[in-house]
């Protein structure tokens, strides 16, 4: 059994800016409000997951995922293993649009319980994915991050 949820925004930034703040796993905790990840963005790749309270940051619990997917510029995708019963998946998608990039935010559950868990917290989980989205925008456009992010020689 498997269950996705979705979400997307319109960035106002360059493609290959969006691509660079994803795959560093290092910078998660700077802006994604729930995770911070440890390790290389690498397809096979082990790396270190670690579940952030919203109201403060602090860490909650850590865990090792599996870097599922990296496709350069396009996609990147991990995923945690809650148990024999449920697996979590998170991945971004992004392309060209216009003056900026489009992504697509998502949430894969699988596993016996994947239905029921959705079911039973869909709406706090879309508003986890729409908060995400909204708070990787705001460091999209932080003066520090378009330098940090900028293509080299650009700066």
């Amino acid at each position: 059994m498997s269950t996705i949820l979705e979400t997307s925004i319109h960035l106002t930034v360059p493609l290959a800016r969006v691509w660079r703040v994803i795959a560093d796993l290092e910078a998660y905790k700077s802006w994604h409000p729930f995770v911070a990840l440890n390790g290389h963005p690498v397809a096979g790749s082990r790396i270190t997951l670690h579940f952030r309270s919203a109201a403060d940051g602090k860490i909650m619990s850590s865990n090792k995922a599996v870097v599922l997917h990296v496709d350069r510029l396009r996609a990147f995708t991990w995923r945690f293993v809650a148990g024999p019963f449920l697996r979590l998946e998170e991945g971004f998608a992004i392309q060209k649009a216009g003056h900026g990039t489009f992504l697509l935010h998502h949430i894969r559950f699988t596993g016996p319980f994947a239905f029921v868990f959705t079911l039973l917290f869909r709406r706090r989980l879309m508003k986890a994915l729409e908060v995400t989205n909204r708070a990787m925008a705001a460091y999209l456009v932080k003066p520090g991050t378009a330098s940090r992010y900028s293509p080299r020689g650009t700066r």
